[in-house]
C-alpha cells in the first residue's frame, strides 16, 4: 500500500494536480467496485452466522480487497473538495491539524491513555460506543480549534519543533515573527 501511495503522489493524484473529471472517475470506480465488495462480504458474514473461524480468515478477504478501492474513492472526494471554495474555513483548520500531526497524535494518545488506563483515571469499559464517539468528536473539535490558534503564534507544533530541532542538531526558531 505504501508503494501505491508513493505512485499516487508521483502521478500528482495526492496533490490535486489532475483534472476534476479524473477525480470523479476515480471516485466512481473506487466506490463502485469497493462498496459492492464490502456489501457482499457483509452478506457472507451473515450467511455464515458470524462464525469466528470464517470471520477471522476467509471472511476478511472481501474487506481487504475493497479497502484500497474505497480509500481511492475517498482520496478522489478529498481532492475534489480541496479544489473547491466550499468549506474553505474547514480546509484551513484541517491543514493546521496536518501541520501539527505529530503533536495531535501524541496528544490524543496521552489523553486517551490517561482517561482509560490504570495509570490515569481508569475509565476503560465504563462508556458505551455512542459515548466514546462523542468523546472522539470532542477531541477532534478541540484539535480543529487549537491547531490554527497555535500556528498563528508559532511556526510548528510543539513536537514538530522538537523533532526539527533534534534533526538539525540545534534549536529551530519557534515563534512566528511579529507582523509589521
Amino acid at each position: 500500500m505504501m508503494l501505491v501511495g508513493m505512485a499516487f503522489y508521483r502521478w500528482g493524484i495526492l496533490s490535486a494536480q489532475r483534472d476534476a473529471r479524473f477525480y470523479r472517475r476515480m471516485a466512481a470506480w473506487g466506490f463502485g467496485l469497493g462498496l459492492p465488495l464490502v456489501g457482499w462480504g457483509l452478506f457472507q458474514y451473515y450467511a455464515h452466522h458470524w462464525e469466528a473461524t470464517y470471520s477471522l480468515f476467509i471472511g476478511r478477504i472481501p474487506n481487504h480487497l475493497a479497502t484500497p478501492l474505497i480509500a481511492s474513492g475517498y482520496i478522489a472526494l478529498v481532492m475534489l473538495w480541496s479544489r473547491s471554495t466550499r468549506g474553505r474555513g474547514m480546509q484551513e483548520r484541517l491543514v493546521a491539524v496536518g501541520r501539527t500531526a505529530l503533536s495531535n497524535y501524541i496528544g490524543q494518545s496521552l489523553l486517551g491513555t490517561f482517561l482509560f488506563y490504570g495509570w490515569g483515571l481508569g475509565l476503560f469499559a465504563r462508556f458505551d460506543r455512542l459515548a466514546l464517539m462523542g468523546f472522539i468528536a470532542g477531541i477532534w473539535a478541540l484539535q480543529l480549534a487549537l491547531a490554527p490558534w497555535w500556528l498563528r503564534r508559532f511556526r510548528y507544533g510543539p513536537l514538530e519543533w522538537l523533532w526539527r530541532s533534534l534533526s538539525h542538531f540545534r534549536p529551530q526558531p519557534l515563534l512566528r515573527p511579529a507582523a509589521s
